[in-house]
């Protein structure tokens, strides 16, 4: 339509009760190309669509359906959009008419009403997670006692930092610990923000609002202090719910250095809050499938999960405190909430790289109006976020019983499994039929369950059997005298060598291909590769002898490098080779 493309649909819950329906998004194109970018509902599946402008599109922060006239597509005829309206909406549609390369991304889909009843995670029976609490050792908690933040452990939040468009500016006055609680407090009250170094156009022109706030908060980061990866992290909160409030308590990577560049090293929304909607939150993942962090400025966000929550029974996040966390392993985050699982995301694919490489710290944050809390309520201000504690659960460490020439028995617990390769896994905890004299590595994890289909994060303990003795060769003795008696030779175990690939690349169009000679004994092929600014490699592994890398950066160069593989054998990396993608 338009341009003769099908707008592209998102389909929505059926629900009732809800009396608008916004939709937070923005467009990325590159700038020097114009162009028309539409919206569109799908009620009893016809589209009906609005044009927006781009100076329209970006003096709000989202599109409420509320209130506008639509046009029927392929017709002339138009409707507006009640309130009553909003639950005959099937779909959101959308589509962009460009003179070049052009994309719609959403950033969220949310209802209001005083009583919203749909399609939703809600609570039915909660599951066992407290069997992996029971199961696994606390690595590190933040109980919040006492009676002011310890700044060991965190940072306040300086009230230069400002996000995404929010309406308050940072305090440590209104950071508080009291009764066994971290207390982030909301305020009405005007300020200037300290941003010293910027001039008020400066300051318009980078966070979209004057110097001057007439809202304060509090927040808190553990960055530089406390950083976390992997394993069971949960925390006990409780909400206020005064509209235009927006608790969270999330995490951020950091890279080798310590140092956090968004979305590169990623980002973990344990829990989101907003104050329009007392009975949901929800849970999120932030990253960019782009390359490792080079020191670019561009880059693609793209999110993961963001799958809402809503408690049953007509309950609210504000009425009492309640118990959100993630189970945090090498192929899956796990978002649960009062012990019930309500999302999983797999993190294998490649460019779910930070959530696999990269520790992250926390943030509690509290702000007032943005792209999430929307219009601020000035009569229930102030208003507070509680939180209880933050608590960081790890599997046990790998430890072992005894070790022979042959065999390793590591120390038995309960509910966890053990490997020998970290993919085939078994309950014993025994391992025999070993080769003498050689390192093994053996991983242990908390087997999966029904509340968590991947079980935990793994850990790793790297040992070494005992060498066989030299002892004389054994003699068998007969009681028949013509027959010699018979020597048995000690076995020999036969070492398995490697030589290192020798490797050719060739450059195409935002791709490399790397190919290299069969190694003699080798299974298979690790392929390392990476930018040629950047510290981290990515890895391939094949049996083949040929890979093409696609979907790279143009005009970049990059460094590869490979080696062969058979078991626990590894020949040496191969020479390394630079290539300039085209």
């Amino acid at each position: 339509p338009l341009n003769n493309r099908e707008p592209a649909r998102i389909s929505l819950p059926t629900l009732t009760g809800a009396t608008d329906l916004r939709v937070s998004l923005h467009i990325k194109n590159k700038p020097e190309q114009t162009e028309r970018m539409f919206i569109g509902a799908v009620i009893n599946d016809e589209v009906y669509y609005q044009e927006l402008t781009k100076s329209d599109f970006f003096s709000a922060s989202y599109y409420s359906f509320v209130g506008k006239t639509l046009t029927k597509l392929n017709s002339s005829e138009t409707i507006t959009i009640t309130a009553s309206d909003i639950a005959k909406i099937t779909d959101i549609a959308g589509w962009v008419s460009t003179d070049g390369w052009s994309a719609i991304l959403v950033d969220n889909i949310e209802y209001f009403g005083e009583k919203i009843d749909f399609t939703t995670t809600t609570a039915t029976t909660p599951k066992n997670v407290q069997f992996y609490r029971d199961n696994m050792k606390l690595d590190w908690s933040e109980e919040f006692d006492g009676d002011s933040l310890n700044t060991d452990t965190w940072n306040y939040q300086p009230e230069t930092k400002h996000r995404n468009r929010e309406e308050t500016c940072f305090e440590k006055e209104n950071v508080e610990v009291k009764d066994g609680n971290l207390v982030l407090v909301d305020k009405k009250e005007t300020v200037t923000c300290g941003c010293v170094n910027m001039t008020e156009e400066q300051h318009v022109s980078k966070y979209k609002h004057s110097k001057t706030y007439n809202y304060t908060t509090g927040g808190i980061d553990s960055q530089g202090k406390i950083h976390k990866k992997m394993g069971m992290i949960e925390t006990r909160f409780k909400c206020s719910d005064g509209a235009g409030t927006w608790p969270a308590v999330w995490m951020c990577g950091v890279d080798e250095t310590g140092a956090a560049h968004w979305p590169f090293t990623g980002e973990i929304d344990i829990m989101e809050y907003v104050g329009q909607s007392p009975r949901s939150q929800f849970s999120s993942l932030h990253y960019t499938p782009d390359s490792y962090y080079d020191g670019v400025t561009s880059y693609t966000k793209k999110s993961a999960g963001g799958k809402s929550y809503t408690l049953p029974n007509n309950q609210r996040y504000c009425d009492d405190f309640h118990t959100i966390g993630i189970m945090w392993t090498e192929k899956h985050i796990d978002f649960y909430i009062d012990d019930y699982v309500y999302q999983s995301v797999d993190i294998t694919n490649e460019e779910f790289y930070a959530f696999r490489d990269y520790d992250f710290y926390f943030l509690i944050t509290f702000p007032l109006g943005g792209v999430l809390g929307k219009t601020i309520d000035d009569s229930a201000l102030p208003q507070k976020f509680y939180v209880d504690y933050i608590r960081c659960y790890q599997p046990y460490d790998v430890e072992s019983e005894a070790v022979t020439s042959n065999s390793v028995t590591l120390k038995q617990r309960e509910g966890y499994q053990y490997s020998l390769d970290g993919r085939k896994w078994q309950d014993s905890n025994i391992f025999t039929e070993l080769d003498n004299d050689t390192e093994y590595t053996f991983y242990q994890r908390i087997k999966p369950t029904s509340v968590f289909s991947g079980g935990s994060n793994k850990k790793v303990i790297s040992l070494k059997t005992e060498k066989a003795s030299n002892e004389e060769p054994t003699t068998i003795s007969t009681t028949n005298p013509t027959i010699a008696p018979t020597t048995l030779a000690p076995v020999t175990p036969v070492k398995i060598k490697l030589s290192k690939p020798e490797i050719t690349v060739k450059a195409g169009k935002k791709q490399f291909t790397v190919s290299y000679k069969k190694v003699k004994n080798a299974k298979k092929y690790k392929i390392y590769y990476r930018l040629k600014t950047a510290k981290k490699w990515k890895t391939i592994t094949l049996k083949g002898t040929k890979k093409t890398i696609k979907k790279l950066k143009k005009g970049k160069k990059y460094q590869v490098k490979v080696r062969a593989i058979n078991g626990k054998v590894k020949s040496k990396f191969s020479k390394v080779k630079t290539v300039k993608v085209k």
